[in-house]
């Protein structure tokens, strides 16, 4: 289901009973600890480089492992597909910052709610 942008009150805090659905409350209503899972798509900015992206995914690399998030990232110029997994909290505060960043445009979540494991523990 499409769930379109990005729409933070919607992660963190839902304010209605439009917003109640079982996906958000799995993300919010259970905690930091909650394994969650969150699937997005973004265009990348037209003055991004192939030198930028690759400084990108080292940086991203470094926070991942911080805060132990894990997932997949799929580059199909100009487009970028990512599955971000990992603690609610820490999945949040990075798909944040995704979308705060310069690089990415129309960012569009696809899919967020709870996981039993992760999909992909190595990869960072």
């Amino acid at each position: 289901r499409w769930l379109g942008p990005y729409q933070p009150q919607m992660l963190i805090e839902p304010t209605g009973p439009s917003h109640r659905n079982h996906r958000h409350q799995a993300i919010v209503g259970e905690g930091s600890m909650t394994l969650v899972e969150l699937v997005y798509t973004s265009e990348v900015a037209a003055d991004v480089t192939s030198e930028d992206i690759h400084h990108m995914i080292e940086q991203a690399r470094i926070k991942n492992r911080r805060h132990g998030v894990s997932g997949l990232l799929v580059y199909a110029p100009p487009y970028f597909i990512q599955m971000i997994e990992g603690k609610s909290d820490e999945v949040i505060e990075t798909f944040s910052r995704i979308q705060q960043d310069r690089r990415h445009h129309s960012v569009h979540i696809l899919h967020v709610g709870p996981v039993v494991r992760r999909s992909f523990p190595q990869w960072d």
